[in-house]
């Protein structure tokens, strides 16, 4: 198989060039005009079109596994709050008992998962720093500054809406029945 790349400096004289290149061909090639081409002449764009339904559909693919970690990460920190508010029942009951509003316990447990939440992203960035780097010897790949920091809004965003729940219900909490528990 041999490859021959034109790159022509005008796109408006496309079909000329590819009608030439054709008749050069066809003379290298000694076919008559009666045989049919034995090679293809593509250009960039038609492949290009060609790949982009493909592109498409692991760009969704990515998106729908994205998604469903964040849900299943985002499950995890509920659930590590959950049983952080569980634990420290009696710590909420003397706090709110000394004159801590639900407000400021509310806080206390939403910065907790956000905490929990970006130290979770800085490990990713930790790992995909390195995997970037690999992956950027064989094909071309960046890690834009703006993209990490969008990862670490997600981050931030997840422990919000993630904690939010924990964090609801050690707000609520009585501080009577908190200081009962053992």
């Amino acid at each position: 198989d041999v490859s021959v790349q034109v790159k022509l400096v005008d796109s408006e004289i496309l079909e000329d060039a590819k009608e030439e290149l054709t008749g050069i061909l066809r003379t290298a090639r000694r076919l008559d005009a009666k045989e049919d081409d034995d090679f293809e002449v593509n250009e960039s764009n038609s492949l290009r079109e060609s790949l982009a339904p493909i592109k498409t559909t692991i760009y969704f693919i990515g998106i729908g596994l994205t998604a469903l970690s964040l849900l299943v990460g985002g499950i995890g920190v509920m659930n590590i709050m959950f049983v952080s508010v569980k634990e420290r029942t009696r710590e909420i009951g003397v706090r709110k008992a000394v004159g801590a509003r639900a407000s400021n316990v509310l806080m206390q447990f939403l910065v907790e998962a956000v905490i929990v939440c970006v130290l979770g992203g800085m490990i990713g960035v930790a790992i995909a720093i390195p995997i970037s780097f690999l992956i950027g010897s064989i094909l071309p790949s960046s890690l834009d500054v703006f993209v990490v920091m969008i990862a670490f809004g997600v981050c931030v965003g997840v422990g919000l809406v993630f904690g939010l729940a924990p964090a609801w219900t050690a707000a609520r909490s009585e501080p009577i029945e908190a200081l009962r528990y053992e």
